[in-house]
């Protein structure tokens, strides 16, 4: 079974633009949070408490910073709002390039920076196959729920290859879809990430099913936003129903197959060798 993913940017486009006229569903997240600086960061992609400081870690383990510059760099690929690039680029001291291929993101990325971090954040429109760096220009990458998108991964995963430096670092997340599920009903690719990455000059460090985790928080959060279902129809009006359609989805509601039940997530980390 090898399911292929469609990505729109202009839907993409229209989920951010709501987000960042109306942040009610942020707002009744925040309800439920463990973790206010994970809120904080308004990341598109799952955030676990205690997922910022091993990113961190797993990260500086394997950089090799350039003695001879105060440049080096760290990309954000798919970027959202640059929330979790911006904290990993302050904590390790790192310049910041953030991808992505929806202009509202790239745009609110930008008007969010500081003031005084202009000149150590840079935000492009950008796809996985093109990212418009020179090569072995990056000391680590980072794709927080973004790659398993890729229709093309083996290509995506050779242009990440292109821009890191020799040991340079890698790690993101991903969704397969279950063996258990025998219903076809979820468009993510089948993929052999494993393979993938060492066709392409990458090791890997580690592949951890984060599977349980992700469903136990994804599980609370949308149910407590179909709670608060009327409040969210009260504030979104047309775009509700869209809204709570993904909660739908991911649970299972009114006949739906629950997403959270059908696919698997997994983190992994991998280092660019020659």
């Amino acid at each position: 079974m090898s399911l292929s993913v469609k990505i729109n940017p202009s839907i993409y486009n229209s989920i951010y633009a709501r987000k960042i006229c109306n942040n009610v569903l942020e707002k009744i997240d925040a309800e439920i949070t463990e973790d206010d600086e994970i809120t904080s960061l308004r990341c598109n992609g799952f955030l676990a408490k205690g997922d910022l400081k091993k990113y961190k870690n797993l990260l500086q383990k394997h950089i090799s910073c350039e003695s001879n510059t105060n440049k080096n760099f760290i990309l954000d690929i798919g970027c959202g709002f640059g929330g979790l690039g911006k904290w990993l680029s302050r904590e390790l001291d790192f310049y910041l390039i953030g991808i992505d291929f929806s202009e509202v993101a790239i745009q609110e990325a930008k008007a969010t920076a500081y003031s005084a971090e202009i000149n150590r954040f840079y935000f492009q429109v950008s796809s996985f196959y093109e990212i418009g760096l020179k090569e072995k220009s990056i000391a680590a990458a980072i794709s927080l729920d973004s790659l398993y998108l890729a229709k093309n991964p083996f290509r995506a995963l050779k242009e990440i290859s292109r821009v890191l430096k020799l040991n340079a670092p890698l790690i993101f997340t991903v969704y397969l879809e279950s063996p258990k599920n025998n219903q076809n009903s979820f468009s993510v690719n089948c993929v052999d990430w494993k393979m993938i990455l060492k066709s392409t000059d990458f090791s890997i460090t580690h592949y951890v099913n984060t599977t349980e985790s992700w469903r136990t928080q994804m599980r609370k959060k949308h149910e407590h936003r179909w709670s608060k279902r009327q409040k969210i129809r009260e504030e979104l009006g047309a775009f509700a129903e869209a809204e709570l359609s993904v909660s739908e989805s991911m649970l299972g509601l009114n006949g739906k197959s629950a997403f959270l039940d059908s696919v698997l997530r997994f983190e992994i980390g991998a280092i660019r060798r020659i």
